[in-house]
């Protein structure tokens, strides 16, 4: 292996001396010139050359207020042209770097704007405080509007005729750089090459025709657009998205989903960084993986493209978004975001904007991005939909056939400070006789948290086949109510489930009147079983089949 290596490398040395020895013979035959190293400039009075890093003014060398080692490099000739190493590069004006930039003003086909040095020492685009630059966009640009590299000069004396012909007389654009001491250059960009490889540009106030590369199409000929930076959210970051609360989607400005945190000082779990609750639909466990998972997704959610800066309301509407077909809102410590979402487009893509920008931005964003926003409800609700600490709840209702039961929960401490609980059931019917009140003290309440624990574990399957007209005539027959139950909180919110059977295995759940989803019967009977067993003292196993 090491012999391979070795071999390698000589063979790789040898072509690189073959290469270079080609590229010093053929030198000035492909670059032109008297066969020695050095090339003519025509002298213009403005006009800069670099030689290696160092940018020197055209009338410094024609002064002579040069340094003596530029003046061996570089001579006047007779005619007035300038010879100089065939390293050197010409510049329209002296190169203005980055931190030397206060302002640029552009313009072109697709309108004019202005970046400025504001008062933070930050560039800005006017007009539109706060928004984020595209770094390696913005870079570009800067590059392109003042490193102005001529690949050749067409003339220095130009008529009328020749910017007509190089299209200078109707410029396709412009740009004005302005330095930080004041000075300004302004270029006028005419016509590309037939050859497509570069455009025809004029410096103001010079009768001089250059060529410029066509790197400047990808900057300085693109709208104001390409340098935003297409981010809809901030603030968030990985230790701490979890903390967003209030997260709420409306669709087509319907209420759809809010999902919340549950305060400090209610948590179920005093170990948990956060407890979920569903606000709305009321009923229902927050599925907290998927919502997570979407929360993380949303710590800096970034479109594909800006694709309009300066949105007004009849451009909201043109993109879909004064009335938007998704709205998404959540509070993160002080802050609150809003966004808009359109519909889906043909390409895949969404239309967004949001408060981050005023929506004065409107940006492109895959629908991978947010696939969230067409999921339905299923999604976000946990397979559990009944998931509330017992501590939480100061009376439940439970019905089926031959039963109907009311529990009342007390809550308090034993002598160790722990949580204990009593219960009193209000027997009102059931299947066999049974004492009309039942009381079930702390020391027997493991049954009654066994038989939470079967109402805990009935879970949704899918949604229901049925349609909106089944599920109506469905909920109108009472002889389908297989089971309901309900309970109340101890702050006073009341939810009611009820399941209604369609089939000999399946039921049909509503949550305070509303469903979408199914579950077994099964499930159901053995609920009823346990509660039966409740009441006659009977040793419950939630985790039994029946």
């Amino acid at each position: 292996m090491i012999k391979k290596h070795s071999t390698l490398t000589v063979i790789f040395a040898v072509l690189f001396v073959i290469l270079l020895a080609a590229a010093i013979i053929l030198w000035p035959t492909i670059f032109g010139g008297d066969g020695d190293n050095t090339i003519t400039i025509n002298a213009v009075e403005g006009e800069h050359i670099l030689i290696g890093s160092a940018d020197i003014a055209v009338r410094d060398i024609l002064s002579g207020n040069v340094s003596d080692e530029i003046k061996s490099l570089v001579s006047l000739k007779d005619d007035g042209t300038l010879s100089a190493p065939r390293y050197t590069r010409q510049l329209i004006f002296e190169k203005v770097d980055r931190e030397n930039i206060q302002a640029l003003e552009v313009s072109n086909e697709h309108g004019s704007y202005k970046i400025f040095r504001n008062a933070a020492d930050n560039f800005e685009l006017e007009g539109f405080p706060g928004l984020i630059f595209d770094d390696m966009v913005f870079s570009y640009l800067v590059v392109a509007a003042g490193h102005t590299e001529v690949q050749l000069k067409m003339t220095d004396d130009a008529t009328e005729a020749d910017y007509a012909e190089y299209g200078l007389d109707k410029p396709i654009a412009h740009w004005t750089i302005t330095t930080i001491s004041g000075d300004r250059h302004t270029v006028y960009i005419g016509s590309n090459l037939l050859t497509d490889g570069g455009y025809y540009v004029q410096y103001e106030g010079r009768d001089s025709i250059y060529i410029l590369n066509n790197t400047m199409q990808y900057a300085l000929l693109q709208p104001a657009e390409t340098l935003i930076t297409p981010l809809l959210t901030a603030g968030m970051t990985q230790n701490d998205y979890f903390y967003a609360t209030n997260f709420t989607i409306w669709k087509n400005e319907e209420l759809f989903l809010r999902i919340a945190n549950v305060p400090t000082e209610e948590m179920s779990d005093p170990n948990a960084i956060v407890e979920t609750e569903m606000v709305y639909p009321k009923g229902y466990k927050p599925h907290d993986n998927n919502y997570f998972e979407m929360l993380y997704g949303m710590i800096a959610l970034q479109g594909t493209q800006t694709v309009k800066v300066g949105a007004d309301d009849a451009t909201l509407d043109e993109y879909g978004l004064l009335h938007p077909t998704y709205s998404v809102y959540y509070q993160f410590g002080n802050m609150e975001f809003y966004l808009r979402f359109s519909e889906k487009q043909a390409d895949g893509t969404y239309y967004a904007a949001s408060n981050l920008s005023d929506f004065k931005i409107i940006v492109k964003i895959d629908a991978s991005s947010v696939s969230w926003l067409e999921n339905p409800l299923f999604f976000w609700v946990a397979e559990y939909p009944f998931n509330v600490a017992i501590t939480k709840i100061a009376s439940m209702d439970v019905k089926a056939e031959g039963l109907d039961i009311s529990f009342a929960l007390h809550h308090g401490k034993d002598a160790e400070g722990n949580n204990s609980l009593a219960v009193t059931a209000d027997v009102k019917a059931a299947k066999e006789t049974a004492p009309s009140v039942i009381e079930i003290g702390e020391e027997d309440s493991y049954t009654f948290r066994q038989f939470y624990r079967t109402l805990l574990s009935i879970a949704l399957q899918e949604y229901t086949p049925l349609s909106d007209e089944e599920k109506s005539a469905l909920t109108a027959d009472e002889d389908k109510l297989l089971l309901s139950f309900s309970y109340t909180t101890v702050d006073g919110d009341t939810v009611e489930y009820k399941f209604y059977q369609y089939t000999t295995r399946h039921a049909f759940v509503t949550v305070n009147g509303h469903g979408e989803f199914y579950t077994f019967v099964d499930l159901l009977t053995k609920t009823a079983s346990d509660a039966e067993k409740l009441l006659k003292g009977i040793d419950i196993d939630s985790y039994a089949k029946n």
